[in-house]
């Protein structure tokens, strides 16, 4: 179970904060590469645009967790995990990535060329955010925000202790993925528009 509760926090930072670091240089790189309007004057849609550069600039993170996947599946059935688990694992995994991904891009929409440094600390500041206070958060008066962080969905999965609150919805308790995954569609939509 050690094996694979360490395969999955790997992928889960590798994935996560490759999507992040990708996705938020990315128009800005084009822009200091004036490469940006050659892209924008494409037939393509804003919405193909946007899959495009979400799903493609961080390829390479996608193939490398691709390439874990059965190792990691089998770690996991080995481990007792069961399917389930793991399935719910990926799923958090994936739906973290492109929050986070929809997340740089807003952010490499914003800054221009000569602001790309900034850009760059925004984007460790957000990562760091999302990583580092979610215990905070689960103190706090609204716990459910915790659920920004994949890992506090992963740390509900793999079987650790949580202390603090439970994430609830108009007073239901919800469990830590499922808010998680709420929380990534919802405000996931909202940086979607505001990126088209």
């Amino acid at each position: 179970f050690r094996s694979y509760r360490f395969l999955i926090y790997a992928q889960l930072a590798v994935l996560t904060f490759w999507s992040l670091l990708c996705c938020a240089q990315s128009i800005s790189g084009e822009r200091e590469r004036k490469t940006w309007d050659f892209q924008r004057a494409t037939r393509m849609s804003p919405g193909e645009f946007l899959i495009g550069k979400l799903l493609g600039e961080p390829i390479v993170a996608y193939f490398i967790v691709l390439c874990c996947l059965p190792i990691t599946l089998l770690a996991g059935l080995l481990g007792h995990a069961g399917i389930g688990n793991v399935l719910s694992a990926y799923s958090l995994i994936f739906a973290g990535a492109l929050f986070l991904g929809l997340a740089g891009l807003w952010i490499s929409n914003l800054f221009e060329t000569r602001s790309r440094g900034i850009g760059l600390i925004g984007t460790f500041g957000i990562y760091l955010l999302f990583a580092v206070a979610a215990p905070t958060w689960m103190n706090s008066s609204f716990p459910g925000t915790a659920a920004f962080s994949p890992l506090t969905g992963l740390l509900h999965l793999l079987g650790a202790h949580l202390p603090g609150r439970v994430a609830t919805i108009f007073g239901k308790p919800v469990s830590w993925p499922v808010m998680s995954l709420l929380l990534y569609s919802s405000f996931g939509a909202w940086l979607v528009v505001m990126i088209l």
